[in-house]
């Protein structure tokens, strides 16, 4: 990361990966701030940036900024599957299950096969108290 920094020190991509490692290995979210503020500097209007912002968000326990953030994510790309998918999730987890679901139904045309077209909507009866879902 240290060689790329040097080559590259302004490029978006670079600061995303950097902030991944920092969130999902490091467990350093000081350092993932500070970072994914550069990168949204470099690129404000780049969607994975605001996915990875909201990860860091959830992990600090600030659901409804990660929601915030992704539902800008979503606004800048209606059909950017990992955002959808991470929306519809911390909305689980917010307990806003019915906009949950309708993420998590499938769009015509869209690939229904992924396990969490299943899963998600499925911990969201659960957390619920809506166990007999036939």
């Amino acid at each position: 990361m240290a060689r790329a920094r040097a080559l590259e020190p302004n490029l978006p991509e670079r600061c995303q990966r950097q902030a991944e490692i920092q969130l999902a290995v490091d467990f350093d979210w000081a350092g993932a701030t500070e970072t994914l503020r550069q990168a949204r500097q470099l690129a404000p209007a780049d969607p994975d940036l605001l996915v990875l912002a909201s990860q860091l968000a959830r992990s600090q326990g600030e659901l409804q900024t990660a929601n915030d953030l992704l539902r800008q994510a979503v606004a800048l790309d209606p059909v950017k599957p990992a955002a959808l998918a991470v929306l519809a999730f911390n909305l689980v987890l917010t307990r806003h299950f019915e906009e949950a679901r309708e993420l998590y139904r499938p769009g015509p045309g869209s690939e229904s096969d992924y396990s969490w077209a299943y899963a998600g909507p499925g911990l969201g009866y659960l957390l619920d108290g809506k166990y007999d879902r036939r």
